[in-house]
């Protein structure tokens, strides 16, 4: 495998020996142009007006990755190629152009950059909060929906009992006035939200609730799992996700 962008041939070819082909540095990656000669080497596969442009797929996925969470690249004091450094300055790898499975080299330096405890996350955990910070609201409002749309259905079912036989009029006494009561909570507590949220279902507000949890969730499965405040956003997640999955059983079919 080689690194990119090292061309030593010109150093290492003899002086008017036109007939040999053109010989290659110990990394094995050939000439690019006569117009680089003696001064150095080119870079290969990542381009030259971008340093963070790859020609491999696999290695590009790798350096926006490793760009977005604030790596830093340099170049090769020995051949010119390209490394990245994590911001701590403690983890750098190079970058490859050639060589055999350097995809798989690339999805290894993308574990590498996620488990790097020195990168910037602050941002993408910032966006999280934000996703849960909606969902919250979103699945709060679902639930007082529910809770009283459930207590118009108990209210509905304590009438239906009152006329079925006064013997039960006990049991519907008892489920109507829990039902009443939970209605008033309900009405109470939604008089704090937002009225296009109560007109819009909760239905509606749960699956949004649900978009921006897996939103969360994706964004939180790039981060390094031994950070403190990723740990905390992932259980504040997964709560919110049970909260969702709850709220959606007890939702009409």
């Amino acid at each position: 495998m080689s690194c990119v962008g090292i061309d030593c041939t010109a150093k290492h070819r003899r002086s008017g020996d036109t007939a040999s082909p053109p010989r290659q540095c110990r990394l094995g990656v050939p000439k690019l142009t006569e117009d680089i000669g003696q001064v150095g080497c080119g870079i290969r596969g990542v381009h030259l007006s971008d340093e963070w442009s790859h020609d491999n797929p696999a290695w590009q996925e790798t350096l926006d990755l490793a760009r977005k969470y604030g790596w830093s690249s340099k170049k090769n004091s020995d051949h010119g190629g390209m490394h990245l450094m994590c911001p701590g300055k403690v983890h750098e790898f190079p970058v490859y152009m050639t060589g055999r499975s350097t995809e798989n080299v690339a999805r290894s330096k993308r574990r590498t950059i996620r488990n790097c405890e020195h990168q910037n996350i602050a941002e993408p955990l910032d966006q999280v909060e934000i996703h849960l910070g909606k969902a919250q609201k979103l699945i709060r409002s679902a639930e007082l929906l529910t809770d009283r749309v459930e207590a118009e259905n108990s209210m509905e079912h304590a009438v239906q009992m009152l006329g079925l036989a006064e013997e039960n009029l006990a049991q519907a006494d008892e489920v109507f006035d829990a039902a009443v009561e939970k209605l008033e909570q309900a009405e109470d507590a939604l008089s704090a939200i937002p009225p296009d949220e109560v007109t819009e279902g909760a239905s509606k507000l749960a699956g949004e609730a649900s978009s921006h949890v897996r939103t969360a969730r994706l964004a939180l499965r790039d981060l390094p799992p031994g950070n403190e405040r990723v740990k905390a956003l992932r259980e504040r997640t997964e709560s919110l996700r049970e909260r969702v999955l709850a709220l959606q059983a007890r939702l009409p079919r």
